[in-house]
């Protein structure tokens, strides 16, 4: 029996809307981020990213002929074993296998599959941070204009020269 490990960091960075610096990334505690990565490990091994890395494999390297997707992933679920490696921010997938080169095409496809999935929820809130700044841009832009306008409403009742590339010229009749 043969093991081959893939190894794999782990670095959870909250959605954000706009890059506020460093300290924005880094807005966890001790235990939050304990707690996410346990999640990571749990996720590694989720029916999804398994029937994913079966589907990354080529056909007949791991799931047999006429197999169930669901068997294939179950068995493949029953060949790794997901550990954190110490305390680092890094999991170790370990694949056992008949051979050395199908346990390390099982444990690279695990990662593959795994990586994927974990960039896909880092990517899925993007379209609605993305409308929330449209949102904004289009509330702020409102504000502008009202407010130049009330200048401009100003500026005429006092009879001051208007400021601004906007503005009309103080001997102007367009004014």
């Amino acid at each position: 029996l043969y093991t081959a490990k893939s190894v794999v960091y782990v670095q959870p960075a909250p959605p954000r809307v706009m890059d506020q610096g460093y300290a924005a990334r880094w807005p966890f505690d001790a235990n939050t981020y304990e707690s996410y990565l346990a999640q990571q490990l749990v996720n590694v091994t989720r029916y999804d990213v398994l029937i994913s890395a079966l589907h990354k494999l080529e056909p007949g390297t791991w799931q047999h002929k006429n197999e169930s997707d669901q068997a294939a992933a179950e068995r493949l679920g029953r060949a790794i074993e997901v550990k954190r490696l110490g305390t680092s921010y890094e999991m170790s997938i370990a694949a056992r296998a008949s051979n050395a080169d199908l346990a390390a095409r099982l444990a690279n496809a695990v990662a593959a599959s795994y990586i994927e999935s974990a960039a896909s929820e880092g990517r899925s809130g993007d379209a609605q941070r993305l409308a929330m700044l449209r949102e904004e841009e289009e509330r702020v832009k409102r504000e502008l204009t009202a407010d130049r306008d009330e200048q401009h409403g100003l500026n005429k009742v006092l009879g001051v020269a208007g400021v601004g590339s906007n503005t009309p010229a103080p001997c102007s009749d367009r004014a």
